[in-house]
């Protein structure tokens, strides 16, 4: 990838908001979701799943940070954010028409979802350094 500093802010942004959102799944799962209009149950098996996620999304995050400062692995989290927010946004979507419902803060999250995984995309084919190919 070409050193960039708009591709390292994408970068940065986009890992902190995975590791946020990892961080606040995995150890606040009840207040995190509660925060976008979702009520979870005190669930055990429910709970374990949604701190899974919560665990694979601060994992992501990371993985996505060390574009940011290591020039080696800035293609790989591109690949990452532009793939992760991507699927996440479209997931959503899928969601949202079979469930046929949805809060206002799924909503939110959906869309900045597509705006991170479109700006994944645009810093793929903008910013990658065709010699490496």
């Amino acid at each position: 990838m070409k050193n960039s500093k708009i591709l390292k802010t994408i970068l940065f942004i986009a890992g902190a908001m995975f590791v946020a959102a990892g961080v606040g799944t995995l150890f606040f799962p009840i207040e995190f979701s509660a925060n976008h209009g979702v009520d979870l149950i005190q669930n055990t098996p429910t709970l374990n799943d949604i701190r899974g996620a919560g665990g694979l999304m601060l994992g992501a995050g990371m993985i996505i940070l060390l574009g940011v400062i290591h020039k080696g692995m800035a293609f790989t989290s591109t690949v990452v954010s532009a793939v992760l927010y991507t699927v996440f946004a479209l997931s959503r979507i899928i969601s949202f028409q079979l469930d046929e419902s949805f809060t206002e803060g799924l909503l939110k999250a959906a869309i900045v979802e597509l705006v991170m995984g479109a700006l994944g995309i645009f810093s793929l084919i903008k910013y990658r350094d065709k010699s490496q190919s």
